[in-house]
């Protein structure tokens, strides 16, 4: 069987690495504005009413979206089992974070989390949520609670786009503002790209983000042609990996940069999106709704192939019919048995190391300090332990599913 990936390029075929670096090339500002008005007619109640700003990271929207809409050193909760740009975009911002238990069983906050994180921190003054592993949190219930808290409600789509909530609206539609995040092996994957919705700015704010404009700078020629030669270089590897070629091309991109941490920003300064981004995430959103199906079925085939064994599942039928499904997730019974099932799936062609996430704040192998406190959210960190989350993009085959569930319940027993 042909080695399966989590990431490393998951998304592109060969036809598509090729047009990337064609849009390198010929794309134009025109479809910068194009991506930017399909976000406020799709994620806007009140389109005219909304302002979107497009950037390279989602770090940097959080970091924008924050900075325009709320004063200097301001209190804004987030959930842990999260990544380390979300916690790095609320610092840049000269903000505290003030990070929430997520549920246990799930991999979201939830409105009892939230409300013992406020009553610890009752300054606080806005809420980030995110939909972690495409498995919706409750929005609905959330956003009810947000207002009665006079908090602000922030929504993170990086992981959640396509999603609804429990009253099936859209995920982002009720929200007071929304970030998207365009990077590596996200549901809109443009390598990198991230945007702000500003639902009804005020008028100080609107002038706040004017002056901040000044500060967002132009992105450097090398850092867009090294994101330009990520999906090709990608594909190539995953081509080439089983006859050993591939693990050398590997290296050298490694070695070239071309291939880095996505923990990893290219740049330090908050910066412009370039067209080049802009063009192939209006791509995934015309291919969005096939996208989600594929998931979908996806992840209703790990369930049907594990709900009756030993391993417990993050989703119910509900979630996976509501969410994205970006990955599927499974809990095992501890950190060596996550660790003994990466290798023997390693042995068999299926590369998942890349579980996300590994701590309450993860950092993957860079090891960055981090705001948490450990032992402060417990579920998070049980959670980050036991987690392992299985691939579900446009190359997973059925064979691979059968595969990946037999060897798991191999490993875990069965009931």
């Amino acid at each position: 069987m042909k080695s399966l990936f989590n990431s490393l390029g998951s998304h592109y075929s060969f036809f598509e690495s090729l047009s990337f670096l064609q849009a390198f090339l010929f794309a134009g500002k025109s479809e910068i504005f194009e991506l930017e008005a399909h976000i406020k007619k799709t994620y806007s109640q009140v389109p005219q009413e909304a302002h979107v700003v497009t950037v390279y990271k989602g770090r940097d929207a959080i970091q924008l979206c924050l900075q325009v809409l709320l004063p200097k050193s301001s209190q804004v909760i987030t959930q842990a089992f999260t990544c380390h740009a979300v916690q790095e975009a609320i610092v840049k911002a000269g903000m505290k974070v003030v990070f929430a238990d997520i549920t246990a069983g799930t991999s979201n906050l939830s409105v009892a989390t939230l409300t013992q994180a406020l009553q610890k921190n009752p300054q606080a003054q806005a809420v980030l949520v995110q939909h972690s592993l495409g498995i919706p949190a409750d929005s609905y219930a959330i956003k009810k609670w947000c207002t009665q808290h006079n908090l602000l409600f922030i929504e993170d789509l990086a992981q959640g786009i396509g999603g609804v909530d429990s009253k099936g609206i859209p995920l982002g539609v009720t929200a007071d503002a929304v970030v998207f995040s365009f990077g590596r092996d996200k549901i809109i994957d443009a390598v990198a790209g991230g945007a702000v919705l500003f639902k009804n700015p005020t008028t100080q704010q609107k002038e706040t983000l004017q002056t901040l404009r000044a500060a967002i700078v132009k992105l450097p020629f090398s850092v867009v042609f090294l994101d330009a030669l990520y999906p090709f270089f990608t594909w190539l590897i995953r081509a080439t990996y089983d006859i050993g070629i591939g693990k050398i091309i590997f290296v050298i991109a490694q070695k070239l940069t071309i291939l880095n941490s996505a923990v990893v920003s290219r740049t330090n300064r908050m910066s412009w999106m370039h067209p080049v981004y802009a063009r192939f995430a209006l791509t995934r959103f015309a291919t969005l709704n096939t996208q989600l199906t594929s998931r979908k079925e996806k992840a209703l085939a790990y369930f049907s192939q594990l709900q009756d064994s030993e391993i417990t599942l993050l989703h119910t039928l509900a979630s996976i019919e509501a969410g994205s499904n970006l990955r599927f997730s499974v809990v095992l019974k501890d950190s060596a048995q996550v660790t003994q099932v990466v290798r023997i799936l390693k042995q068999n062609n299926i590369h998942v190391s890349d579980r996300w996430y590994r701590k309450a704040v993860d950092s993957g192998n860079q090891n960055y300090p981090s705001e948490y406190v450990t032992g402060s959210c417990p579920n998070a960190e049980f959670l980050a332990e036991r987690v392992l989350n299985l691939p579900t993009h446009r190359f997973v085959t059925k064979q691979h599913i059968e595969t990946i569930t037999t060897l798991l319940k191999q490993v875990a027993g069965e009931k």
